[in-house]
């Protein structure tokens, strides 16, 4: 039987994946070894495609789960905390768009609650608090 550490693995490793594109490139589109030697060329993309490329097949398969919509918003954050402000309105608008992606029909109220504090942690994160306030009005209404 696999084990939620590794049910979540391939999130972790996503994130991780990521964060070493922001840290390796800040998307150059040259990836270079340690010798200044060309490795890979990455098409000219933004950070946000890559979120989109990166999980936006889990957030529509997972649009009735909200345990794996939960664990894609702490991946998005714990992406933040690793990468840094140049980054937060990118993660932040892909959180809104999984948030808003969820149907709601199939939360229930203890489901809710963990979902909100989850995405009111990563709104910290990434300093948009009062947007999240937004989010969490229309969804307690």
């Amino acid at each position: 039987m696999m084990t939620s550490k590794q049910r979540l693995t391939p999130f972790i490793k996503l994130g991780d994946i990521l964060r070493e594109i922001c840290d390796a490139s800040q998307f150059s589109s040259y990836l270079v070894d340690d010798k200044g030697i060309i490795r890979m060329v990455i098409p000219d993309k933004k950070f946000e495609d890559f979120l989109y490329d990166g999980f936006a097949n889990i957030r529509h398969y997972a649009r009735r789960n909200i345990i794996i919509t939960m664990e894609l918003l702490k991946t998005l954050g714990n992406l933040a905390e690793a990468i840094g402000p140049a980054y937060y309105d990118d993660i932040w608008q892909f959180a809104v768009y999984i948030s808003k992606g969820f149907e709601e029909e199939y939360l229930f109220v203890q489901d809710k609650k963990y979902f909100l504090h989850i995405l009111c942690d990563l709104a910290v994160s990434t300093k948009k608090e009062e947007q999240y306030e937004q989010i969490a009005k229309q969804m307690k209404e």
